[in-house]
């Protein structure tokens, strides 16, 4: 096994470059697993994310199930549902042996998963505590999440209030309206609005309907 990887920031590309080799060439060999663990710890520091080196370990896992280690396998999970609403969680659970997905803290995760994407937002911040020693290992976790629930905001809504946004992004009034402007939206007293979009944009219609609202939307991306 060749020297730990760097962790200093001015290192990231030369790491990334090493797994990238590493999977060229070695994808299926189980001696890499401990080097790709190491990278999934990188992942969690510094708020970075590799789809592929994820997938590989836990493709790896699964051919070599005596050289499994769970707590990677939910912290890939957890990096996984980060990357809504890409279908990453999706992809990874079946990779996932059968037994754990009954067990905590992957239970919790699967149903955190299913509240996003049904947009139970409210709920999912109170079920976190679930996972909460998780969470707190994970750099940048939950402004991931925020950033989720702000991009199914600008595609369901025009305007919306500040105090109904914090609810949903589980913030501050304050907290929130720093957000929402550095996703480029405007605030004037209360309210933020959302530039236009082909999805928050009225389209012509011969039927009279409301606006989409979040279930609507998060329907056609359930995984459950």
């Amino acid at each position: 096994m060749g020297p730990p990887f760097e962790v200093d920031s001015s290192e990231d590309m030369l790491v990334e470059e090493q797994v990238a080799n590493m999977l060229l060439h070695q994808r299926y060999n189980p001696a890499i697993i401990p080097r790709l663990e190491e990278y999934v710890d990188h992942q969690l520091q510094k708020e970075k994310y590799d789809y592929d080196a994820n997938m590989g370990l836990l493709k790896l896992y699964q051919f070599h199930p005596e050289k499994s280690n769970s707590k990677k396998i939910v912290q890939i999970m957890a990096k996984a549902m980060l990357a809504l609403p890409a279908q990453d969680f999706l992809s990874g659970l079946y990779l996932v042996p059968q037994q754990s997905l009954s067990q905590e803290p992957m239970a919790t995760l699967v149903e955190l998963v299913s509240l996003l994407e049904t947009c139970m937002f409210e709920l999912f911040w109170q079920r976190l505590a679930g996972i909460d020693s998780l969470r707190k290992t994970i750099v940048g976790f939950d402004d991931a999440v925020r950033r989720f629930i702000l991009d199914v905001v600008a595609r369901t809504y025009s305007s919306i209030r500040l105090d109904l946004l914090g609810q949903l992004l589980n913030a501050s009034t304050e907290d929130t309206t720093s957000a929402v402007l550095k996703f480029g939206w405007a605030v004037e007293g209360d309210v933020a609005t959302i530039p236009p979009n082909t999805e928050n944009t009225a389209k012509p219609s011969n039927d009279r309907g409301e606006q989409l609202g979040f279930a609507v939307i998060a329907s056609s991306r359930s995984i459950m």
